[in-house]
């Protein structure tokens, strides 16, 4: 039991020398039990790991973790360069924890720790792992909103996860041994806990790779948000280290096990080896969880107006306007750093309208984590883009420079509803501007698709327009897709709408039958005292 009290105790290796310390502690206790020695087993381990260094002027600093070499698990290799860009994977197909074998199941969000009771004829738990079943990714984990990655357990530190899995150890079995017992008993006794042992932390680690969502199953602005955020690599591997140290300790119990067979003391079976759980993935896993609890709660299949353009426009002055959101507004540049999301109510229905970060106009390649962010709402969304200008030019940047990236970005939404905001008309309207600068914005407002609304969030002066055109158009694109669509060509496809042809010029009124007409006639008390049969009270006829 020696081995497990330190489990957790070092950061994860990097290299192979961790697969060769395990097949060589191995190794030398199995040549320790047959020739009775007493040799404590050492093995080489490499204390590498993933360093995580803060992205200056960044809303998240988890995109800057680095890992280098190789990590072998048998017939299983997963080859990493700088950068963390998983190169070549292979062996046996990863799993996910959860059910797949009946609707009900399928339908749940399933722990690691409940109790399944499987139709009869499928495999449990460990004929499953074991035949390495693959396990489809549930409904829920294939429309998951920002609000669904809320819902993500904590990652215990490798300290907490240690103490939790040795202290459910402890309270579920024996623990009593004494040297004078049986062998058989003493084998037994060890090998129950380290077959517990490695149950708790099958069960722990498979919540966490289970509630942590796969990338490639997210909706596509989701994925792209998180490769944004947190690099997209070095979020996989992560993952990918904590999935092989579940193989890693599986392999080590079942080693060890199968060598308890053997000990023929109980001095020799305590000497079971230290085995090793990365620190790493958890504190970074812990550090993505934190941030996503803080992301807003963002639709991708609903109403959305998408507000952007140059910092210090008045985007989040429009938003705090038209929407029950506090959004900070200061006079400089890149106030907001992440996506907010505010709601309101247009035609009895909810919108949610979305504040975006200030985008420059420069390369893809030279955009921040800030900017990127933007970019990837306007790529993925199917929204309205409202693109805010300022033609006093107060927010630091001219009209020319403004015009030039509307035409860098149009390609992202060259496709969805636009409305051009001309913001600030209390100190400049466009019939003021220069007219150099006026034939720049001109060509944009001719541009197809694009409607032009001029603002004023300071006197409030054609907010509400801006917002009903905006909700407007955006209905009716909504409604030209679905119309396009096939789904509605299959509806009207078994709708026949019978119309009358007209056998002559004869006029002819409508035939109403009587009783028709005498249902709607209003109905007296003596009506009613004959249906009933019985008088009707005189308080209610006004006789008394």
């Amino acid at each position: 039991m020696a081995w497990l009290t330190s489990l957790l105790a070092f950061t994860v290796p990097t290299c192979d020398s961790f697969a060769r310390a395990l097949l060589e502690s191995t190794r030398n206790l199995r040549c320790g039990i047959r020739s009775g020695g007493r040799e404590v087993l050492a093995g080489a381990v490499d204390g590498g790991g993933m360093q995580r260094e803060p992205s200056r002027g960044s809303a998240c600093d988890l995109r800057k973790g680095y890992t280098k070499g190789v990590v072998a698990d048998g017939d299983c290799r997963r080859e990493t360069r700088l950068g963390g860009g998983i190169c070549h994977r292979g062996g046996a197909p990863q799993l996910l924890v959860g059910s797949v074998w009946t609707k009900q199941h399928q339908r749940a969000e399933l722990s690691v720790g409940t109790d399944l009771k499987f139709p009869p004829g499928l495999p449990g738990r460990r004929e499953r792992r074991r035949n390495r079943f693959p396990l489809l990714p549930t409904p829920l984990q294939l429309k998951m909103s920002t609000s669904g990655l809320k819902a993500i357990a904590p990652v215990p530190t490798a300290a907490d996860f240690l103490d939790i899995v040795l202290s459910k150890t402890q309270r579920k079995t024996p623990t009593v041994i004494h040297k004078n017992f049986k062998i058989s008993r003493i084998r037994n006794f060890y090998m129950r806990k380290v077959k517990f042992c490695q149950d708790c932390f099958d069960e722990k680690l498979g919540a966490i790779l289970t509630e942590f969502p796969m990338l490639d199953d997210l909706h596509p602005f989701l994925s792209s948000l998180m490769n944004v955020l947190y690099d997209k690599n070095h979020y996989k591997l992560a993952l990918g280290q904590l999935r092989t140290a579940r193989h890693l300790i599986d392999h080590v119990a079942k080693d060890y096990c199968r060598l308890l067979k053997f000990g023929d003391s109980l001095y020799r079976c305590k000497q079971l080896k230290k085995a090793a759980l990365g620190r790493t993935p958890l504190a970074y896993l812990e550090q993505v969880r934190q941030h996503i609890s803080r992301l807003p709660a963002i639709d991708p299949n609903t109403r959305t107006l998408l507000v952007c353009g140059y910092p210090n426009v008045g985007k989040s002055s429009f938003i705090n306007k038209v929407t029950r959101a506090d959004v900070d507004v200061q006079p400089y540049a890149f106030t907001t750093k992440s996506l907010f999301v505010g709601h309101l109510d247009y035609k009895y229905l909810r919108w949610q309208v979305i504040d975006t970060p200030g985008i420059l106009d420069h390369p893809l390649e030279e955009m921040n984590t800030i900017e990127m962010q933007s970019i990837t709402a306007m790529a993925h969304l199917k929204s309205a883009i409202l693109y805010f200008m300022d033609l006093s030019e107060q927010c630091g940047y001219t009209v020319e420079a403004q015009c030039k990236l509307f035409h860098s970005i149009k390609p992202l939404f060259a496709t969805k509803p636009t409305v051009l905001v001309l913001n600030k008309i209390d100190v400049m309207k466009l019939e003021e501007l220069h007219p150099d600068n006026r034939a720049l914005v001109q060509e944009i407002i001719d541009t197809e698709g694009v409607i032009c609304v001029q603002t004023s969030c300071a006197t409030e002066e054609g907010v509400m327009d801006l917002k009903n055109k905006a909700c407007d158009a955006l209905l009716a694109h909504r409604v030209d897709l679905k119309m396009k669509g096939s789904k509605i060509t299959s509806v009207a496809n078994r709708i026949h709408v019978a119309q009358p042809k007209p056998r002559d010029d004869v006029v002819r009124a409508p035939f109403i039958p009587d009783a028709v007409k005498n249902r709607k006639k209003p109905r007296l008390l003596r009506d009613e005292e004959l249906e009933q049969g019985t008088p009707v009270n005189k308080a209610r006829r006004g006789d008394g």
